[in-house]
């Protein structure tokens, strides 16, 4: 086997290290929503292929086969590659969501608005999961999202690509930045762009565990070209000038100043640097909660900080 098939291709202990965070994500879920029991099914990883698919399911005889294609492993490190699996499982085992084509039946259904819902919905439990289960902190997210606005770059931007991006950002930057947020919210941010040029704001949907409403959050025109720059063109910007644009838009946009911490970590932002890997314990997002201090200054509980014992592979 040649060097750049061996790179294309996950190595044995990388699947193993896949099965488990599965295996901890599925409990983690427990509790948060509802799980479909994962005995059910059989996990397998196939040869690369570059054929347009990440996971798909069928079933074999009384068996379900979850199959997931790696191909994207040779763009992309462990970490992200990580992120993306967990993502498609909270597809399947949360949203009865197996197949791309059951994705295609979601929109000719329900419209595309539900499809871009339900995936910020896993995009914000599989980063909440990193945060509070690895260690993560927002710009170690962020930075994963450098990644995959690269490995799935698309020069053409699509309205509700871009709506479901912004939607993203501000559902996982929220707990990380907003002080009025409470560690028992799982608010997502539902955006519609099609009034910036006008009106130079987002309307946005936010649903709680418990109700939904509307609200609007201020945007320039200047700070839409720069998240659809972010979108479309990535590779035109350092992975710290990447971070940095999304968070000074998601504060911006949330109404709040970036918490020193988050300014701490995004300055010891370093290119190469393999995520998750520091000598500190975690501290789980509550425990990063920003208290009121003398004076009504604010002030940090804890600093944020990774978990050695789940790194992962980085390349």
């Amino acid at each position: 086997m040649t060097k750049r098939s061996q790179r294309r291709s996950l190595s044995e202990l990388q699947q193993q290290q896949l099965r488990a965070s599965i295996r901890v994500f599925m409990d983690w879920l427990e509790g948060r929503v509802r799980v479909v029991p994962i005995n059910k099914y059989r996990l397998e990883f196939a040869r690369p292929t570059h054929a347009d698919w990440l996971m798909k399911v069928a079933r074999d005889g009384g068996e379900t086969i979850v199959t997931f294609n790696p191909s994207i492993i040779a763009q992309c490190s462990y970490r992200y590659y990580e992120m993306v699996v967990l993502h498609e499982f909270f597809h399947l085992f949360v949203q009865n969501i197996p197949n791309k084509l059951d994705a295609k039946r979601v929109k000719d259904d329900f419209g595309d608005v539900t499809m871009k819902l339900l995936d910020i919905e896993a995009d914000y439990f599989t980063a909440m999961f990193l945060c509070d289960h690895q260690g993560a902190t927002l710009v170690d997210i962020l930075k994963l999202f450098y990644e995959g606005s690269q490995v799935f770059a698309d020069p053409n931007v699509r309205i509700t690509k871009l709506e479901r991006f912004i939607g993203s950002i501000l559902s996982i930057a929220a707990p990380h930045l907003d002080p009025r947020w409470r560690t028992t919210d799982s608010n997502l941010y539902l955006p519609t762009i099609g009034n910036i040029p006008t009106e130079e704001s987002i309307h946005i949907l936010v649903l709680g565990k418990t109700n939904c409403r509307l609200s609007t959050i201020r945007a320039s025109y200047q700070d839409f070209y720069d998240m659809k720059l972010c979108f479309t063109m990535a590779e035109e910007k350092s992975v710290r000038g990447y971070v940095s644009q999304l968070i000074r838009f998601a504060c911006k946009a949330l109404d709040c100043e970036m918490p020193a911490r988050v300014a701490r970590n995004l300055e010891e932002l370093a290119e190469e640097r393999p995520l998750f890997e520091t000598t500190r314990p975690v501290v789980k997002i509550e425990e990063r909660r920003r208290t009121k201090g003398v004076n009504g200054r604010r002030q940090e509980d804890r600093a944020s900080t990774f978990n050695p014992s789940r790194r992962g592979n980085s390349d």
